[in-house]
């Protein structure tokens, strides 16, 4: 089990907290002075190799096929959607479950049933993507993090408030994990990227669903794991999205054989090109019952600390998870941002956290924002609760 002591104790300390673009020139690369520093993988406690390994293990675990025929496995978790309401329901085996845009995507104003299948992402035009293009981001988690969320009455902020008002900690079970998968329509992804040809093309290359009719291409995975005390991140893309590897680089010691790929200096939204992978990685995927598909997505690098041996601030950002579809930026970090993950008295996510997620956070955080606040153990889905009663 872990010890969120350990998690709250990262909170004391210099955080550098920078503003979208302000550490990034004109180019949108890191500065000469590198303020930040890309992450690369680290240890994970009680576990053997490195982040980037463990990561790979837990993704290969969360898409290979599940029992209900045409699924993989994290498909079959609940959604936020199940979760974050009056009566939350794990999902039947084999229930329909059409694709819904997340909440965060249409600003927490709509109910559940109301959410669209998909949206227009925030900045389209910084990756190229079609200007009427849609995207569909959807929250999984697994029935450890149901089971918790649920058990403790986190699922409502009137229990995220009876919460606060406990003595309580959360804590999360060291195995549960989250997972936040993007998936484009197949007749937008080739708009997105024209070399694909031919919609036969882009099922080869990517795993698809259908959901009330339309064909879903996934192109981008984040997954986050409770194994550390400030969790264990790794970001998933697939080999195609153009920019992948933009301004902070590609870094994967364990599945890739060319473990390092850098950003390219010359244009932005380029193509890096297949993600080979190592011997070691194959077993892995063909142990798992993959398919040759999954060959196609690439691990951008994992994260487990906020700054680097040399204490400067690390960033992990998806150039479709973040750049697409929130604030345009590929200088970012996930655990810094959902550090901040915090509810008040009200059971609601408190103003403070929120400012701080509008300046693109990084490094360690800093204490002030969590007056008067319960930190929610990196996990926000509490974010379901704004405008909510």
């Amino acid at each position: 089990m872990r010890s969120l002591l350990g998690a709250l104790a990262l909170l004391a300390g210099f955080t550098i907290a920078l503003a979208p673009g302000q550490a990034a020139q004109s180019s949108g690369k890191p500065s000469p002075a590198a303020i930040v520093v890309p992450s690369q993988a680290g240890k994970v406690d009680g576990r053997p190799g490195n982040s980037d390994r463990y990561m790979w293990e837990v993704f290969t675990s969360a898409v290979r096929p599940a029992v209900t025929p045409g699924k993989a496995v994290f498909e079959t978790w609940a959604t936020d959607e199940d979760i974050y309401q009056a009566n939350p329901v794990w999902p039947t085996a084999g229930a329909e479950r059409p694709i819904r845009a997340s909440r965060r995507q249409t600003n927490f104003h709509l109910a559940g049933s109301d959410l669209p299948p998909c949206g227009t992402p925030e900045n389209p035009w910084v990756a190229n993507f079609p200007l009427t293009g849609c995207l569909a981001e959807v929250v999984y988690r697994d029935r450890l993090q149901f089971d918790y969320i649920v058990g403790n009455g986190l699922n409502t902020k009137a229990g995220a408030a009876a919460f606060y008002a406990s003595p309580r900690v959360v804590n999360f079970p060291g195995a549960s994990l989250a997972l936040k998968a993007d998936w484009v329509p197949l007749t937008d992804l080739l708009q997105w990227v024209p070399e694909l040809g031919s919609l036969e093309n882009a099922r080869r290359a990517y795993y698809t669903v259908v959901s009330e009719g339309v064909e879903y291409g996934l192109v981008a995975m984040h997954i986050s794991t409770a194994a550390n005390p400030a969790w264990v991140w790794g970001t998933f893309e697939h080999r195609n999205n153009p920019g992948r590897c933009d301004a902070t680089g590609c870094y994967d010691s364990f599945g890739a054989r060319r473990p390092v790929v850098l950003p390219d200096e010359k244009q932005s939204n380029t193509q890096y090109g297949a993600c080979t992978k190592t011997p070691e990685l194959k077993r892995l995927m063909q142990a798992a019952g993959l398919s040759g598909v999954w060959e196609n997505y690439c691990l951008k690098s994992t994260q487990v600390s906020f700054t680097n041996a040399a204490g400067k601030p690390t960033v992990l950002t998806n150039s479709v998870t973040e750049r697409l579809s929130v604030n345009g930026e590929l200088i970012g970090s996930c655990i810094s941002c959902h550090a901040y993950a915090a509810f008040g008295a009200d059971g609601a996510p408190t103003s403070a956290a929120l400012t701080m997620l509008a300046y693109n956070p990084v490094g360690k955080p800093i204490a002030s924002p969590f007056a008067d606040a319960k930190p929610n153990d990196f996990m926000w889905g509490i974010i379901n609760f704004l405008n909510s009663n």
